[in-house]
C-alpha cells in the first residue's frame, strides 16, 4: 500500500525432521514494530515466546512443533514427494490450526514469467484469525512457492516472488 512500510525478517532453525528448535520474527508494519524469539523445547514440550521489551509466554506444544517457516518448507518437502501435509498446528508467536487443500494445477504469471503453478487452498485459524487464502507452487523439483493471494476487508493482498 503507497505510504505503509511493511518489512518484515525471518529466521529459523530446524532439524531434518522439519521440527523447530528457534524462529527470530522481526516486522513492521506503518508504525507498530516487534521482535521476538520462539524457542522450543522438544524434551518439555514447551515452546518459550519472548519478545523484546520483556513478555514471555509458553505454549504447550507436540513432540514436532513447526513455527511458519519452517512449515512452508515441509509443505514444499511433501508437495516435491506428491503428498499434502496433514492438519497441524504451527507456531507464529501463537498457535495457529492450519489445514491445506489441493485445488488443482493453474496458469499463472508470476515474476513476468506464465507457468503452471499448484494451487493449495490454505485454511489458518488462530486466536483472532480465521482466513482462507490460497498458495501457489511451481512446478519445479523445489516447489517453489510464487505466489500468495489473502482475502482481506478492503481488497485481496497479493505478494509473488520475484527473483
Amino acid at each position: 500500500m503507497p505510504g505503509f512500510q511493511v518489512l518484515d525478517t525471518y529466521h529459523a532453525v530446524a532439524d531434518q525432521d522439519y521440527c523447530s528448535a528457534e524462529l527470530d520474527k522481526t516486522y513492521k508494519h506503518g508504525k507498530r514494530s516487534a521482535q521476538e524469539t520462539t524457542t522450543v523445547d522438544t524434551s518439555k514440550q514447551i515452546a518459550t515466546r519472548e519478545t523484546k521489551g520483556g513478555g514471555k509466554t509458553e505454549i504447550h506444544i507436540a513432540t514436532c512443533a513447526k513455527d511458519a517457516l519452517t512449515y512452508l518448507q515441509y509443505v514444499r518437502r511433501e508437495l516435491s514427494q506428491g503428498r499434502l501435509p496433514p492438519h497441524q498446528t504451527v507456531l507464529f508467536g501463537a498457535e495457529y490450526r492450519v489445514s491445506v487443500q489441493f485445488a488443482g494445477t493453474q496458469s499463472i504469471t508470476a515474476n513476468e514469467k506464465r507457468m503452471d503453478a499448484d494451487r493449495l487452498n490454505v485454511t489458518l485459524k488462530g486466536p483472532s484469525t480465521d482466513v482462507t487464502f490460497e498458495a501457489y507452487f511451481a512446478k519445479d523439483p523445489a516447489r517453489t512457492p510464487v505466489l500468495v493471494r489473502v482475502p482481506m476487508q478492503l481488497a485481496t493482498f497479493s505478494m509473488e516472488l520475484v527473483r
